[in-house]
């Protein structure tokens, strides 16, 4: 579960626990896309064609502690 979400402008922020992702006592790296306003979620063509992404293409953030 989610334990805080906040939006402030153009930003928004999640708290996830450590221990919900069993990650307590380990490194951190994580990757994630933004994706929105996609016609059909089962074709990945769609990722190109239809809606936002962030970022573009096949790129994706990378978060490492």
């Amino acid at each position: 579960t989610v334990t805080d979400c906040r939006v402030k402008e153009n930003q928004m922020q999640i708290v996830i626990p450590r221990k919900l992702i069993n990650m307590q006592n380990k490194s951190l790296q994580l990757q994630f896309k933004w994706v929105d306003n996609i016609s059909s979620g089962e074709k990945i063509e769609s990722f190109y064609t239809d809606g936002d992404a962030a970022p573009i293409g096949r790129l994706n953030y990378v978060f490492t502690e």
